[in-house]
């Protein structure tokens, strides 16, 4: 067990360096082209002028469901800003401010009223409390969220940023695969799942179809041919 830890540790190891270069690029270019595919290498200055021919009308309905691709010498990321409704995180922010009335008001009668009065409200000031602290993740992911997805050599990184927040998984060539778009049923709730051993993850939920659909290709050009999936969509 040791020698195979030991092993898969070298192996991200090395692939880390490429990882850190393909973010550097990703970010970089991020700005200037969400919501568009990224070519590497870029295009003459008069081919970027007049844009690809083929190249899908903007469409006003993406709104924020954006995602930027960038494919590079090191492999492919995926990069995805949280998707903010703005008079969404006016709302709560408001609730959050009564949240914090109410949850100085339990204290202060917690320590002023019976133990029998204590116990009930210590276990509302608990639910009262887990609310509070989900509606405060909400607010920060929309504020400062993004989603990214690596593919370096086969490899495979899923990460979930909000701020300095970092939540990572890595797979190694091999771990990951079966790639497709998952039709969820409800409008702008489609993804791309795939499978790492007995689970299936999901990457880019809410995004605009076309966007997942140029998604999907991208990851195909960068995965071994047994782990790209079908490019169907998966009911």
């Amino acid at each position: 067990m040791g020698g195979t830890d030991g092993h898969r540790g070298k192996l991200l190891q090395r692939l880390k360096a490429r990882r850190a270069a393909l973010a550097r690029a990703t970010l970089d270019g991020a700005q200037a082209t969400v919501g568009t595919p990224v070519e590497w290498p870029s295009p003459p200055r008069e081919e970027q002028d007049a844009g690809p021919a083929d190249a899908a009308p903007a469409d006003p309905d993406t709104g924020m469901r954006r995602i930027v691709i960038r494919e590079t010498e090191d492999g492919l990321a995926l990069h995805r800003p949280a998707s903010r409704s703005f008079p969404m995180i006016l709302f709560l922010l408001v609730w959050l401010s009564f949240w914090a009335m109410g949850e100085a008001f339990a204290l202060r009668e917690i320590v002023r009223t019976p133990l029998v009065v204590v116990a009930f409200l210590f276990v509302w000031l608990t639910l009262w409390t887990l609310g509070g602290l989900v509606v405060a993740g909400i607010v920060l992911w929309q504020l400062f969220g993004n989603e990214r997805l690596f593919i370096v050599r086969g490899a495979v990184t899923r990460e979930i940023n909000i701020g300095p927040l970092r939540f990572r998984r890595d797979w190694l060539p091999g771990e990951a695969g079966d790639f497709a778009i998952v039709n969820s049923g409800t409008p702008g709730k489609d993804a791309i799942a795939f499978r790492t051993g007995g689970a299936t993850r999901r990457f880019g939920t809410g995004i605009h179809r076309t966007g997942l659909e140029q998604a999907l290709a991208a990851i195909a050009r960068h995965m071994p041919p047994a782990a790209r999936g079908a490019a169907a969509p998966r009911q």
